[in-house]
């Protein structure tokens, strides 16, 4: 019975897969790359301002998945810093429970164990509030234990990660919560000192406990004294993190030295050849987008070119739809340098009166897919899709449908086959040999019909794909044509993408 409940569901799914393509709907979000140049020199600081600026307006506006650039195609480093994260969510789990039952000492070595693990990763970290209510329960594990004084000093960290971090009345007794209040106050009452932050390669972003502090190089004034999480980035590069405790009588200084990513330098090879296409060779500007949309493995490119002319900062910036080399949409504005939330008010309203509405509701000519051949102007569909696309659509699923179901319904067969041994090895007339036959039977008339849906969706797949002639893109367009052999080069049955 645990079988054919595995193998129906196993099967619906399936269906609901194959229905999905059919009927035309995209497997993921389309997905969309900032990128933000530099062109002239004394430019580079208020680059690195609009870019972020302008990342934060699609993360939180626009409808397409935002990718870093770089970032989402070298993840390989978040591999360790994602097992030790869930390692240590299940130690705070197991600490949790050990606080519980009074095994205090216990508890206390797997919240210990727990933030030594988020604390090798500092650069990985994107929840800041998990640490500071872990900082929180080791606090108030140390106070119930006795340790007054350890206890005390874990929660002045928490609160100076998360100010506004709340007290759980669950854990917390009065005689803790007083101490919590009076933490609270101290850190409130902390003097500020001042830090510098360099970075090399420098104009590298800069996150203190999460928060968007500025680009390197940067003296940061105003810094409460205590434990600060720091985090730096630049596109193309490996975050780097470290924790660093600031102290009011003394130099602050922090040195980051970034890593490349893997092909950053082809990457910046892309981005300069973007840079002076836009600016010299409008006529190579549609081939080095495509380029640089090919390597970044997006499906829009939303691209800024920032000129600083003393005070000044003009910039220009461009959607583009990489599969098609079209420019959808492209804008220009000036404004004064300042500080940072001069830069974000200025960003906010750019983007807002410019892209929001072709981020937010994009036209079907822009529409993309998850295949790596999609959407493209001109082109015949069926169904809502391309007509070849929907024929490879058919034919991987009729492939992958049929196979797991054939194998299926020879393992229920299978099963059904041993069940009919164990029956005739019985007294026919017991309770037990009825039993296996009745699950025999089951089984063996599921497994048929498996095998069978199966076979009949190979057939399928093969007959689409072997005998459906899709019609052809329309041959007395040069344009059509040499658009579509820049941006599609070879057939690729592979999917892309993040699912």
């Amino acid at each position: 019975m645990v079988i054919y409940r595995l193998q129906h569901i196993s099967l619906l799914a399936l269906c609901a897969l194959a229905l999905s393509l059919a009927c035309g709907s995209p497997l993921k979000a389309s997905s969309v790359v900032n990128i933000t140049r530099a062109s002239t020199p004394g430019s580079d600081k208020a680059a690195e301002f609009i870019d972020f600026f302008m990342g934060e307006e699609l993360r939180s506006k626009a409808q397409w998945e935002s990718l870093q650039p770089l970032l989402h195609k070298n993840k390989a480093w978040l591999k360790e810093a994602d097992a030790a994260f869930t390692n240590g969510r299940s130690k705070i789990k197991a600490g949790l429970t050990e606080f519980e039952n009074f095994e205090l000492d216990k508890a206390i070595d797997n919240f210990n164990a727990a933030l030594s693990l988020f604390e090798r990763h500092v650069e990985a970290i994107t929840d800041y509030q998990e640490v500071s209510e872990l900082l929180l329960v080791l606090g108030a594990t140390h106070i119930f234990r006795g340790e007054e004084e350890l206890g005390y000093e874990r929660l002045i960290q928490a609160l100076t990660l998360a100010t506004d971090i709340q007290p759980d009345p669950a854990i917390f007794n009065p005689r803790m919560r007083n101490l919590f209040d009076q933490a609270r106050d101290e850190v409130a009452d902390n003097p500020n000192a001042s830090m510098l932050i360099k970075s090399t390669p420098g104009y590298a972003k800069i996150f203190v406990d999460g928060k968007f502090m500025g680009v390197s190089p940067q003296s940061l004034k105003k810094v409460k004294v205590g434990r600060h999480f720091i985090r730096i980035e630049k596109d193309g590069y490996r975050p780097w993190g470290k924790i660093y405790r600031v102290r009011k009588d003394r130099k602050n200084e922090i040195l980051a030295n970034l890593e490349a990513f893997n092909k950053y330098d082809a990457f910046d090879s892309l981005c300069e050849e973007f840079v002076l296409s836009s600016q010299y060779a409008p006529e190579n500007l549609q081939g080095s987008v495509s380029k640089l949309g090919e390597a970044l493995k997006a499906n829009f490119l939303l691209a800024s070119i920032v000129e600083a002319d003393g005070n000044t900062v003009n910039l220009k910036t461009s959607l583009w739809n990489v599969a098609a080399g079209k420019e959808l949409k492209s804008a220009k504005t000036t404004f004064s340098k300042g500080r940072s939330a001069h830069y974000q008010k200025e960003i906010e309203e750019f983007y807002e009166a410019n892209f929001n509405e072709e981020l937010t509701s994009p036209q079907e000519e822009t529409e993309v897919f998850a295949l790596n051949e999609t959407s493209y102007g001109g082109a015949p569909t069926c169904m809502g899709i391309r007509c070849d696309v929907l024929q490879r659509n058919v034919f991987i699923t009729g492939l992958a449908l049929g196979a797991a179901t054939v194998v299926s319904g020879l393992v229920l067969n299978y099963l059904a086959y041993q069940d009919n041994l164990d029956y005739r090895n019985q007294v026919q007339i017991s309770q037990q040999a009825q039993d296996l036959r009745t699950s025999g039977e089951r089984k063996a008339i599921i497994g048929d019909v498996l095998w069978a849906f199966g076979s009949a969706s190979i057939l399928t797949g093969l007959g689409v794909y072997f005998f459906w002639q899709p019609p052809a893109y329309d041959e007395g367009n040069p344009e059509e044509q040499s658009n579509r052999s820049k941006a599609y080069p070879t057939l690729s049955l592979g999917l892309q993408g993040k699912w």
